[in-house]
């Protein structure tokens, strides 16, 4: 690839394998999903309707997804269900491909940072375990991720260079990622929002140093954030997959979930709650419990008994982020050996390095919103970047204070905003390199090494899965 040094292409050409590799022998072994998915797609197809709340417990979803695979089976007359579950898995995997085309598009479009860093930050998107595998499987997570980086990345561009294509293509993405999980619908926010701020902070200045909102099309972001909200509003609310009339009628609300909020938690005194979670705000969202991770690397789904990072908010994102197997879910994936034990404790070591790149890179993107940016460092890139990871990492914390039960704590909640996540990995990088160019070069290329190394480790990660799923056929294939 033009760019690129021979070294660089190998190791893009080896993540594009792996990521490929593993995504395509997953989609064809798993069959099972952290939520049953499957059972509204079955109601569907038996009914001919929508299914509303009462009737399942994922039947509170959007149904965009639901609906469509359900069209597609019904199409293609495809009756076995672990047939069904392949296909729907396979039109997720290619939806999850279509986001790396995104991911690494983005990337090359930065005016900041080298090539190195956005290879890397690439590989960290590509090859992570969480997004990797969600990829796979029968989920609306996988639209919902997908549609959101696709609004995301129109809005981008319609931002650079004000083109209505760009425009209609980030409406269209931004409503299909509302219509398939109820968190989508911050993309909207999120845009429209920046939108509006950015009308608040670029008005225009008149020769008598009046300044006025300007609601040209071109010239001014006023009149697309509130065209963007009414249209994507409208559509929203018109979308008989959305199903808000058929919940106000039956549940008095538009919007429903399958399960209760729970008492706020504390400032620091913990409370019990169902299958902790949050005890206390201080211990769920000012702690990092590395060496508790370290200790024991799984978590446990026991109401009494478990690990403490259970409780907190950010470790169980770091653990879930980074290893397949801290989750004790599904059932067929448990791992729980020695080898694949200490696997996740190699892992949590190694994702400090782009960890840390991630936390530099909020800084460093904060900092040139603030204060006077180095060369080449785009305010609005980075507001705009920073004000969408913040709408979803906001919703995560609000729904982990209202829940407290440790499954809602998702990093799959947070991946609608991956190419914010992308772009501060490509900040930090960049920091990095030229902090240490000159007297600690050796420090850079360490580092380099070290998150290659990661993205190595994580392809064991999966290829572990990968050899437990595929053996039950070689089992069964064996036991004819």
């Amino acid at each position: 690839m033009t760019g690129m040094s021979r070294t660089q292409r190998y190791l893009f050409y080896a993540i594009i394998t792996a990521a490929l590799l593993t995504r395509v022998l997953l989609a064809y072994s798993n069959r099972e999903a952290n939520d049953d998915h499957m059972q509204v797609v079955h109601l569907i197809l038996q009914n001919g309707s929508l299914p509303v709340k009462a009737d399942c417990w994922e039947c509170f979803q959007p149904k965009l997804f639901h609906f469509s695979m359900a069209l597609l089976v019904g199409f293609l007359g495809i009756s076995n269900p672990e047939h069904q579950i392949v296909l729907i898995q396979f039109v997720n995997m290619l939806l999850g491909l279509e986001l790396l085309w995104v991911v690494w598009a983005m990337l090359q479009e930065l005016e900041i940072g080298d090539m190195n860093g956005r290879i890397l930050a690439f590989g960290l998107v590509a090859l992570n375990p969480n997004l990797l595998t969600t990829s796979i499987q029968v989920t609306n997570d996988t639209f919902v991720i997908v549609f959101s980086s696709l609004a995301i990345y129109f809005a981008y561009h319609f931002i650079q260079r004000r083109r209505t294509p760009d425009f209609v293509l980030m409406s269209l993405y931004a409503v299909m990622a509302a219509s398939s999980k109820t968190n989508g619908a911050l993309v909207i926010a999120g845009i429209a929002g920046f939108l509006v701020l950015r009308s608040i902070f670029t008005r225009n200045i008149e020769p008598m140093g009046t300044s006025h909102f300007s609601l040209r099309w071109a010239g001014g972001d006023l009149l697309p954030a509130c065209l963007f909200g009414l249209v994507s509003l409208v559509l929203m609310l018109l979308n008989p997959l959305n199903q808000y009339y058929q919940n106000m009628q039956l549940y008095g609300q538009p919007v429903t979930l399958n399960t209760s909020t729970a008492d706020f938690p504390q400032l620091v005194t913990p409370t019990e709650t169902l299958r902790p979670g949050i005890v206390s705000i201080a211990d769920g969202f000012a702690t990092f419990k590395l060496p508790s991770l370290l200790v024991e690397p799984q978590i446990t789904n026991d109401n009494k008994h478990y690990p403490a990072h259970r409780t907190s908010f950010w470790t169980i994102l770091y653990g879930r982020s980074n290893f397949i197997q801290y989750d004790p879910w599904p059932k067929s994936w448990i791992d729980t050996s020695k080898a694949v034990r200490n696997l996740g404790r190699v892992l949590y070591g190694l994702a400090l390095l782009p960890t840390a790149a991630l936390l530099i890179g909020f800084a460093v993107a904060l900092r040139g919103l603030l204060a006077r940016p180095a060369p080449g460092f785009s305010k609005v890139t980075a507001g705009f970047f920073l004000l969408l990871l913040a709408a979803f990492l906001g919703f995560a914390v609000l729904y982990a204070l209202g829940y407290r039960i440790y499954t809602v704590i998702k990093t799959i909640f947070i991946f609608p905003a991956i190419l914010s996540m992308a772009y501060l990995y490509v900040l930090g990088f960049d920091w990095i390199r030229r902090a240490s160019q000159v007297k600690f070069a050796w420090f850079h290329w360490l580092y380099q090494a070290g998150v290659v190394c990661l993205l190595a480790a994580y392809f064991l990660d999966v290829a572990v899965l990968v050899v437990q799923l595929g053996s039950v056929y070689v089992v069964s294939f064996a036991k004819m």
